[in-house]
This record gives structure tokens, C-alpha cells and sequence, in this order.
């Protein structure tokens, strides 16, 4: 029986309280007043010289303590480890123990499986002393194991003794990534444009890691994380080294914060130390394109206005000027000549795209045959931004070599005068000038 007693420990009943306590063995518990400290360990029969009793009053501000040691004779029991590893490979496993008659031990090795989460018992042994090797055991599959000693005795007395165990393997690599090792050259971009992130994947383990495989993700409000590129590294990452991956991310053409998820090792099929410092993730912000691209339209390197002549066979250059790091496809320039949409898949191809120059977008060079008479023509112009830009040009085909509205100004002059006049065809012109005087 442990009783103690601290502040106050008054009964109803105060002097059958003490005469059970008596029967007990105590002999100082008529001593205590109110708020004084007192502590016994004693049992049914028993005398004073066989309890454990301390007495303080409350004036001494001293605590009753009193020890004992009380000694369990147990038939059974067992010691267990905490898990072994991470294993890249596992080599032994040793133990040694002495057991005497009467007793017993019991080896056990168990481990939980990593693809089907089940706990396997791997093995049982009686043995005293044993050697066993493991190099058929895949790490692959139990990444860590724990070892468990069940010992046993008949009379509680003779105990057997567990002297030594060990497991000896090749340690796990440990990839790891943080933020800080993460980089992007832009934070915010337009609609369209690139990212390009530069990440630091460090083995911090002690072996090498055979190949390392990485996943760039891009979160979808609608179907969660896609996949937008899986680089893979064949050759071994050496212990405490560092592999440096670059890769793109193509905004597309929704703005707003996008989140990036990058993961190393996503199918989990290196064993490591650490499993929760194999992601991590940027952001970046999409702005929307709110400007309309431009469109210049030249006729054998000129600018025309409504009305202007034009060649029978004319190089027509459609230049696209846009803020947009999308250039512009055949999807997004539409051309119709005199009202007629221009296939890019003509047969006898009249436009065609062009190397771009003088900062444009993009280029396209018309070269239909003309009639003569009134054309018009129309070009279409969207971006990625769901921008657009319509232009029409007008004017006319003369095939015969005409010479049309001669004049200078000024006229009668002096000193000098403009000559105009306006050609349906290239060709040599001579200007002769006569003095009326």
C-alpha cells in the first residue's frame, strides 16, 4: 500500500483511519496536523521495522519522501527497435545472446511493405547466435525494417540475455529541393510568354543516387495538376552533389496566379531519408494582353491609299506588329481579296509566310495576279489575347501602260517646280521642260 498525505488529511472517521493505517505498520500517523507532509509505503501485517514512513510538519517546508524498490518477476518479455534504414541494399543481420535452461528467446524481423502498406514477418529464430544474409531481401520493397527480441523464463528468476544485435546495410541517398533552390527569370509575364525556372536538386545522403527522375507540374482549377514536362536524369548522382535542371513553362492564354509544382522523384522509387523535401512550388502572375496588335500592308514596298494604282502583279507584304511573345499562325491572319478568303493551302501557294523584320510579329507575302479594275482587300488580325485588327485597302489594275494625271506645281515658275504623275506600269520617263518667253 503507497499513501501520502499533503495539506489536509482529515476523515470522517479519524480513528478507524488510523487503526487500519497501524495494521499496516505505520506508527507516525497520529502524528500528523493540518498541512504537515507525510508519506508511507507499507503492507497488510506488517511491523514498523518493515515499512517505508516519513514525517514533516509544516513548519519545516520540507517534502515526506520515502523510497522503495519494488522487484517484478516477469515469465516474458521483449525489447524492439525503432526502424532500421532507409536501405539502398541490405547486406546482414547479426545478433548473439546467452540463454540459459529454462529460458528461451526469440528472433523476429518484420518490416511494413511499401507498395501494399502490409506488415510481413520476415523471419522467426530460435537461435542463440546467428549470422544471416540479407541480400535477397529488396530494399525496393522494405525500405526499413525493425528487429524484435522475445524473451522468456519459467520460474521469473533465470532471465536470458540479449548481448548484442546488429544490421548492417548500404544507406539510402537523399534527394532534397526548397525553395531557395528554386528560381524563375520572371515572376509576372503576359499572356503567352515564358517562364524559365532553374532548380538545384542536392543528394544530401551518403550514396550515390542511380537515376533521378523530376516532374514540372502546372495546377488546373478543373483537373488538378497537370503534367507539363519530365526531365530524367540517367547517369548516378554522386553523394553531396548537385544536379541543376532548367526548364520552360509556356504561360498559354488564361491570366491570373498560376502555381507550378515541381517533384522530385514522383514515383517514389528511390528510397531516402526525408520524403517530405522532394517538392515544392513557384508562382507566377499572368497578366492579361488588353492591346491590339497592328497591321501594316505595303504594295511593292509602298503604302497606298484608297484608289492607287497597283500591279498586275503585285508583292503584297502583310506585316503583324503585336506586345504579344505569341507570334501570329495561319489561324489567327485571315485574307480575303475582293471578298474571297485566300487559302494557305492553295495549290499554286500566292501567300506564304516570311522572315520577320523591322520588329514585326510576323510577315506574309501576297503575290496574286490581278485584273484589270476595282480590288479590294481585307486583312484580320487576332492575338492571343482575343485582340483584333481589321484593315481594308482599296484600288485599281490598269494592264496597258497608261500615264495619268501629269502636273507640277508650281506652274508658271521660276526656279524650280514638282512634276507628278501617276503610271500604270514601271516604266522610263523623260520630262521635258519649254520656256513660253
Amino acid at each position: 500500500v503507497l499513501i501520502a498525505i499533503s495539506d489536509d488529511g482529515s476523515v470522517g472517521d479519524l480513528e478507524r483511519f488510523h487503526r487500519a493505517l497501524e495494521s499496516l505498520g505505520s506508527r507516525l500517523s497520529r502524528l500528523v496536523k493540518f498541512r504537515d507532509s507525510w508519506a508511507f509505503i507499507g503492507f497488510k501485517g506488517a511491523t514498523a521495522e518493515q515499512v517505508f514512513e516519513h514525517y514533516q510538519t509544516s513548519d519545516s517546508r520540507v517534502e515526506a519522501v520515502v523510497l522503495d524498490t519494488l522487484r517484478l518477476y516477469s515469465e516474458t518479455g521483449w525489447l524492439q527497435t525503432a526502424a532500421i534504414g532507409p536501405a539502398k541494399r541490405w547486406d546482414r543481420i547479426i545478433w548473439d545472446a546467452t540463454v540459459p535452461d529454462s529460458t528461451w528467446l526469440e528472433m523476429v524481423l518484420w518490416a511494413t511493405n511499401k507498395n501494399s502498406g502490409q506488415v510481413d514477418t520476415l523471419l522467426r529464430s530460435r537461435a542463440v547466435s546467428r549470422e544471416l544474409d540479407l541480400a535477397d531481401l529488396p530494399a525496393a520493397r522494405y525500405p526499413r525494417i525493425h528487429l524484435q527480441a522475445k524473451l522468456g523464463t519459467l520460474d521469473g528468476r533465470v532471465t536470458p540475455a540479449l548481448k548484442r544485435w546488429q544490421v548492417h546495410f548500404l544507406p539510402a541517398p537523399d534527394l532534397a529541393v526548397a525553395p531557395a533552390v528554386l528560381t524563375q527569370n520572371k515572376d509576372t509575364v503576359l499572356v503567352g510568354d515564358t517562364v524559365t525556372m532553374t532548380l538545384q536538386i542536392h543528394n544530401l545522403g551518403l550514396q550515390p543516387a542511380d537515376s533521378v527522375a523530376v516532374s514540372f507540374q502546372e495546377y488546373d482549377s478543373g483537373v488538378g495538376y497537370r503534367t507539363f514536362a519530365r526531365p530524367l536524369r540517367n547517369q548516378p548522382l554522386a553523394a553531396d552533389s548537385i544536379w541543376t535542371v532548367q526548364q520552360k513553362w509556356t504561360a498559354g492564354f488564361r491570366s491570373g496566379l498560376r502555381t507550378l509544382l515541381v517533384s522530385v522523384d514522383p514515383g517514389d522509387q528511390i528510397n531516402e531519408v526525408l520524403e517530405t523535401n522532394n517538392t515544392v512550388t513557384a508562382t507566377v502572375y499572368v497578366r492579361p494582353d488588353t492591346i491590339a496588335p497592328q497591321i501594316l500592308i505595303t504594295y511593292d514596298d509602298r503604302k497606298i491609299v484608297s484608289g492607287d494604282l497597283v500591279a498586275v502583279r503585285p508583292e503584297i507584304l502583310i506585316s503583324a506588329f503585336d506586345n504579344s511573345p505569341t507570334p501570329p499562325d495561319s489561324s489567327r491572319i485571315t485574307v480575303w481579296l475582293d471578298g474571297k478568303r485566300i487559302a494557305y493551302n492553295d495549290p499554286s501557294p500566292v501567300l506564304h509566310w516570311q522572315t520577320p523584320s523591322a520588329g514585326a510579329s510576323a510577315v506574309l507575302r501576297f503575290t496574286p495576279v490581278l485584273t484589270d479594275g476595282d480590288h479590294f482587300l481585307e486583312v484580320l488580325l487576332s492575338d492571343s489575347g482575343g485582340n483584333s485588327t481589321y484593315e481594308r485597302n482599296e484600288f485599281r489594275v490598269a494592264s496597258d501602260l497608261k500615264l495619268l494625271q501629269v502636273m507640277n506645281y508650281p506652274n508658271p515658275f521660276a526656279d524650280g517646280t514638282q512634276i507628278t504623275f501617276e503610271m500604270t506600269q514601271p516604266a522610263t520617263v523623260s520630262v521635258r521642260i519649254y520656256t513660253v518667253s
